[in-house]
């Protein structure tokens, strides 16, 4: 599938899901938060494989390398752009010699920031870097993305009154998701770039409504655990906005 805001999306949310789900699996536990980021990585990197069109994805890429392939500039060139933190993403996307896609994510964050306010600013500089060439260079007619991937999650021992169905922890969770939507959205700069969000609910152990009745007192009773867990993820996709030449 053709690379857009709404499939980069679509395809993180995709992977988001399916780390939850390995994430269960191999804990047998859907009490537990996701963890570990290196765990939503692979599951997510998978899914850009599968679901997007681009020839090549690279785990831990450096910026370096990305900044070159973008810029077409080698390291000591007056000209070769900068970047505030350099280092390594945990995603890039390749379509041929081009860097069309950078991706940061995250397992469960414990606030409202983490790192992922950093990680959006950063991505906003690759996205800013030009190729020496202008229109005639390799990126000009492949539109480039950003993107974080996060989970929030909210747990029952957090709070001092019990609580295991779903309806309880969303007005939290939701309170948490906007809380780290408006840092967000402060620091991007909307006359460039766009931002796109989209969250789901993935695999947890909050309970959607009361018992079943016929199931009460059977071995297929729904069991509260004092530890019941409701997770979000949400993905946030970045792009520069289409620029309109004037006549």
């Amino acid at each position: 599938m053709k690379v857009t805001a709404e499939s980069l999306a679509n395809a993180l949310l995709h992977g988001g899901r399916a780390a939850a789900v390995e994430n269960f699996l191999l804990s047998q536990d859907a009490d537990v938060p996701i963890y570990p980021e290196s765990l939503v990585q692979v599951e997510v990197a998978k899914a850009l494989r599968d679901r997007l069109h681009l020839t090549g994805i690279e785990l831990e890429a450096s910026t370096e390398r990305i900044v070159r392939a973008a810029s077409g500039r080698k390291f000591g060139d007056p000209l070769y752009p900068s970047l505030t933190r350099p280092g390594e993403i945990d995603i890039v996307g390749w379509l041929h010699v081009v860097p069309q896609v950078f991706v940061e994510v995250k397992d469960q964050i414990s606030g409202t920031d983490d790192g992922v306010v950093a990680d959006v600013l950063r991505i906003q500089e690759l996205l800013s870097i030009s190729h020496r060439w202008g229109e005639a260079g390799p990126q000009a007619r492949t539109p480039r993305f950003g993107a974080v991937l996060y989970y929030v999650g909210k747990n029952s021992q957090q709070y001092k009154k019990g609580r295991h169905l779903a309806a309880q922890f969303i007005p939290f969770a939701d309170r948490t998701v906007d809380t780290s939507l408006m840092n967000i959205r402060k620091v991007v700069d909307a006359t460039r770039f766009e931002l796109l969000i989209k969250k789901i609910r993935v695999v947890d152990s909050a309970k959607d409504g009361a018992p079943d009745p016929e199931l009460v007192g059977t071995a297929d009773e729904e069991s509260v655990s004092g530890s019941e867990q409701f997770t979000y993820c949400v993905a946030c996709v970045v792009n520069e906005r289409d620029v309109i030449s004037p006549a």
